[in-house]
């Protein structure tokens, strides 16, 4: 089923490239995903974000507003972070990446950092063309808006308790 849905979305006549996002959750269900990659050569574009703390604030973010992509400015909307197991969490986070790593493996891949497109939207989408072998001939830009604050204390409802939590830690790098 997974390879002839894939099959037929790479079968478009007449398009340069056709891409899909793929979220790990959705490898883990369906395994076949990676080999069919392999075998028909696709390539991956592997958005990776710097700070596993603002990952994690990403995901409890958009699990409680049952949004993940807006084009739309949104009000802002402080997160509680409950510290229990924070720093698990922020382990698995990171864990995640080092298993994409291990996945992607045998699969032309560009790595792009998300904190990249913040900084040069422009010249990142350039490369993203060269690299799926589109013409550069508009300038692509991403209709989706950045819905948290950068300052994590104007995002964080419970920051002090947060930054008690992650002091002393490797973590503590990802407050600034």
């Amino acid at each position: 089923l997974v390879e002839q849905y894939l099959d037929e979305l790479f079968e478009v006549e007449g398009v340069q490239a056709t891409g899909f996002k793929l979220m790990l959750s959705q490898v883990k269900k369906f395994p076949s995903i990676m080999p069919y990659m392999r075998t028909h050569a696709v390539s991956a574009i592997h958005i990776i974000r710097n700070n596993a703390l603002k990952t994690f604030i990403s995901r409890l973010s958009a699990r409680e507003r049952k949004l993940y992509h807006t084009p739309e400015n949104l009000k802002l909307r402080k997160v509680h972070i409950p510290v229990v197991n924070l720093r698990r969490n922020l382990v698995l986070v990171e864990s995640e990446k080092e298993e994409w790593k291990r996945r992607l493996a045998g699969i032309q891949t560009l790595e792009v950092h998300y904190e990249d497109i913040l900084r040069d939207e422009a010249l990142v989408m350039t490369d993203i063309q060269k690299f799926i072998g589109v013409d550069c001939v508009d300038e692509l830009k991403s209709r989706l808006l950045k819905i948290n604050p950068d300052n994590l204390a104007n995002l964080i409802e419970n920051y002090d308790e947060v930054r008690h939590c992650l002091e002393g830690t490797s973590f503590e790098r990802y407050l600034s």
